[in-house]
């Protein structure tokens, strides 16, 4: 689910921990497929973490309406 060169990203991590812990393995999941994917989409090269967290950046986004 997480690009390769970004699974080390240790803020990343935590943060999908966090996730995990609240909202449970299922929903996690399916938070961070649709996110990864909304990325793609978006064509964002720059790290998951900061395009998870940002919600400028995530709503910046015109294939996301």
């Amino acid at each position: 689910m997480v690009p390769p060169k970004q699974r080390q990203d240790l803020q990343l991590r935590r943060l999908l921990l966090f996730r995990l812990r609240i909202d449970g393995f299922d929903r996690c999941r399916t938070y961070l497929v649709d996110r990864t994917r909304s990325a793609d989409r978006c064509g964002f090269t720059g790290r998951i973490f900061d395009y998870l967290k940002d919600d400028d950046i995530e709503g910046s986004c015109p294939l996301d309406e």
